[in-house]
């Protein structure tokens, strides 16, 4: 079941960070936002401007106000729970046009990565880095620094699966940024997942540096994808030592 609040509020600070927004989604987020300012009508008797002439019609004035202030915060929440609704039915649909958006962003983010990947030693540990000298260093440096970038797509992703459009569709670390081509090379990613690392390690991001290492194809791919790249490794001939998602 969808916390629609909590996944409007997700769609609403964390989509932004991809760029600029598609104007239906940017605008739904807008009013979204703003009805969590509207707050309640205050009273005020204001008990000098009360006469012996005017007493009874203010009383009922005041009861109408307090009418209406018993039911502003039910009608505030039913507003907002409906805006909530729009946004997450928006980003679900607008969901494919966002990543062929920020595509190109990613495609760079990628590139610098394994640029600076590839000139690492396979190993990493405080050790390697502070023995391959300054190149070494800067790459990465180089790598962590788009580790960072990198991981603002994968947790873009990871929230898809929060969307209505997605209900019934998981998504898993090793295959949201990445499109392994078979058992040998989801296993590599799904051990770099599950294997402990050094801070040197888990700086740069030990699933992406496997995949660099492992020449795995990297793509965004949102949960039904997802769903499809483990339909077609499950579909291949199990090895020996056996494989599951």
């Amino acid at each position: 079941m969808f916390e629609i609040a909590f996944t409007a509020s997700k769609v609403s600070t964390e989509w932004p960070n991809l760029g600029t927004l598609p104007k239906p989604l940017a605008t739904a987020i807008a009013v979204y936002d703003e009805s969590q300012y509207v707050e309640s009508p205050s009273l005020d008797v204001g008990a000098d401007t009360i006469t012996t002439k005017n007493i009874r019609e203010r009383v009922a004035e005041l009861a109408a106000e307090l009418s209406t202030q018993a039911h502003h915060q039910e009608a505030r929440n039913r507003v907002r729970n409906a805006l909530a609704w729009n946004v997450v039915t928006i980003a679900g649909e607008l969901a494919p046009e966002m990543i062929r958006q920020t595509g190109r962003k990613f495609i760079d983010a990628v590139t610098r990565y394994t640029d600076a990947a590839l000139a690492l030693p396979k190993v990493i540990t405080p050790e390697t880095i502070i023995a391959g000298g300054a190149e070494v260093l800067t790459a990465w440096q180089a790598a962590r620094d788009a580790a960072a970038e990198l991981a603002v797509f994968d947790s873009w992703l990871a929230s898809l699966a929060y969307l209505p459009a997605y209900q019934g569709h998981e998504t898993y670390v090793w295959c949201r940024l990445f499109s392994p081509k078979d058992r040998d090379q989801a296993q590599r990613l799904k051990s770099a997942h599950q294997g402990s690392a050094n801070d040197y390690a888990r700086a740069i991001n030990p699933v992406y540096f496997a995949a660099v290492r492992g020449n795995v194809s990297w793509s965004l791919n949102d949960p039904k994808r997802v769903a499809e790249i483990i339909a077609d490794i499950e579909a291949q001939p199990i090895p020996e030592n056996g494989w599951k998602a």
